[in-house]
């Protein structure tokens, strides 16, 4: 009798097949002790021929379970369940990466104690070091939720972790200073923040340096506002990048300073458990957009503060923003780049990095430049749209009798609530050209449907008119019609929001960013800061 079965459950998880495969492959307990049981529930995407691939590599060790139906994980466990002949039962998640020796120290855990191993999570539960965490709160209302949820992940999976209210002077609050001190009389093991808060600060820094910690960065903004971060920040320094093309700058234009840099998607929310779902025919919203707006012009004005005696500053930044207006596919370093040229100028690297760094207000105007047209043409058209959010009364539309304002200032778990009373949520991405954002897969795990123009990510990732819908900025003539069409065929609608509600649970979640971000610190706490 072979040592342990070893149960995957796969649902569209073709890009993490390999690596969770050589993982268990590699183990030192021996593949001649392992029994690999894969399920396959009904995958639309590559997954089932990336098993077949590792079936063909073990044909002794591999066993394959095709559903034809998608019934879900639970379901799915308990049929591969069934198979399973070995002495001891593991049940992996297929995004885990597992240590060479996991499944050995596993066993002996077992045999030295007499216990079984079929519950899930026991690798992580038996395995994980207890880390100590510090986060923080913030001005920014919804980085504050964001530390939540990951807090309620890490607890889970039994870290301590202390968050500390950067705007709370007071002395004996719960996430006060005071109560940080104590905190840190104990060795401190991972710090995690957002768009740098809590690790570009001097007194951070040397803390976190003292204490030899992890410090994880996740960027919810374009690297090019956080040049200084980048410059100077804790040894231990890894970057998250929420599109590709901004991992590629900081590879670019920070090499040196920040050798670890990686993508990392958004991330969705489920609703609370005392949350029902509103069915779809009854919500009270048909398109709801939930976001902020300015006037273009009202960005733009902000850069002569910058340079208030640099009319010429002004013109660069000025055509920039015409460029961008002609050809939305531009990321705002090549627009720099086309500039530059359409001047006849050439400059150093640190004046690039400069006119990179102050494009600051350029980055806003495009973006509210496309919410103010996406608006425009479904207000136009007639459609009963939902705007959620400050700065709207100066918008065009203001006052039509089907554009309709529901708050200005809403909290993001109340705008969450928002979101799942409606039909179609609307999207217009923050000129993330290779990114994501947390509005689709929160739009989808509220059971509504996500209305957005595309990025390279999400069109390799998700499939127009099967669990998301697409529009294109060049041709929003078109838009209207298409959300009219959602509009008027519901049972499309929610089959449309079914599938893209299954892709962004399985792998798109907080529980799924907590186990990324510990990953990430395990490798750097093994690679001591160095290039991984």
């Amino acid at each position: 009798m072979r040592k342990i079965s070893v149960i995957i459950f796969c649902h569209n998880v073709d890009l993490y097949i390999d690596r969770c495969m050589t993982s268990i492959t590699e183990q030192t307990v021996g593949m001649d002790e392992l029994e690999i049981i894969c399920v396959d529930d009904a995958s639309s995407d590559d997954t089932w021929l990336q098993l077949q691939k590792w079936e063909q590599l073990f044909p002794e060790h591999v066993l394959l379970i095709p559903l034809e139906l998608e019934c879900g994980q639970e379901t799915a466990e308990k049929i591969a369940l069934q198979y399973a002949s070995a002495d001891q039962t593991v049940f992996i998640d297929v995004m885990e990466h597992l240590e060479p020796d996991c499944f050995e120290q596993l066993y002996k855990v077992a045999a030295d104690s007499g216990m079984k191993l079929s519950e899930r999570g026991m690798i992580r539960d038996s395995l994980e070091q207890r880390l100590r965490i510090v986060q923080f709160y913030s001005g920014t209302e919804s980085f504050h939720f964001f530390t939540d949820q990951l807090t309620e992940e890490l607890e889970k999976r039994g870290h301590e972790v202390f968050i500390c209210d950067l705007d709370d002077n007071s002395s004996q609050t719960e996430h006060s200073y005071d109560r940080l001190n104590r905190f840190l009389s104990q060795k401190v093991d991972v710090v995690i923040c957002f768009d740098g808060i809590g690790t570009r600060e001097e007194q951070f820094i040397r803390q976190w340096d003292r204490h030899q910690a992890v410090v994880v960065d996740i960027l919810m903004d374009p690297p090019f506002r956080f040049h200084p971060t980048l410059e100077k920040h804790p040894k231990n320094y890894m970057l998250f990048c929420c599109d590709e093309e901004h991992v590629a700058y900081v590879k670019k234009y920070f090499p040196y300073e920040v050798p670890n840099v990686a993508f990392m998607p958004h991330v969705g929310t489920f609703p609370g458990e005392d949350e029902t779902v509103v069915p779809y025919k009854d919500r009270k919203y048909d398109i709801l957009f939930s976001a902020s707006y300015y006037h273009p012009q009202s960005q733009m004005n902000k850069i002569k503060d910058l340079f208030p005696d640099r009319p010429d500053m002004w013109r660069f930044y000025e055509q920039m923003f015409e460029n961008l207006i002609k050809d939305s596919s531009l990321t705002i370093e090549r627009a720099v780049l086309v500039t530059l040229q359409q001047f006849g100028l050439s400059v150093s690297d640190e004046m690039l990095k400069m006119l990179l760094n102050r494009s600051l207000y350029v980055d806003w105007a495009i973006r509210m430049y496309h919410r103010g047209r996406v608006v425009t043409a479904l207000a136009d058209a007639g459609l009963e749209l939902y705007l959620l959010g400050p700065g709207w009364e100066d918008h065009p539309s203001a006052g039509r009798p089907n554009v309709h304002r529901l708050d200005t200032q809403v909290p993001y778990k109340k705008t969450l609530m928002y979101m799942a009373d409606a039909r179609i949520n609307l999207n217009v991405m923050p000129w993330f050209k290779a990114g994501t954002h947390d509005r689709i897969f929160n739009t989808l795990l509220q059971r509504s449907l996500p209305l957005t123009d595309p990025s390279s990510w999400i069109t390799k990732h998700f499939t127009d008119g099967v669990d998301i819908v697409l529009y294109d900025l060049n041709h929003l003539e078109q838009l209207p019609g298409i959300a009219s069409r959602l509009l008027a065929e519901p049972v499309r609608a929610e089959a449309i929001i079914q599938k893209g509600y299954e892709k962004v649970r399985e792998s798109l979640t907080w529980s799924n960013c907590a186990d990324w971000l510990l990953e990430a610190a395990g490798l750097i706490r093994e690679y001591g800061g160095q290039e991984m």
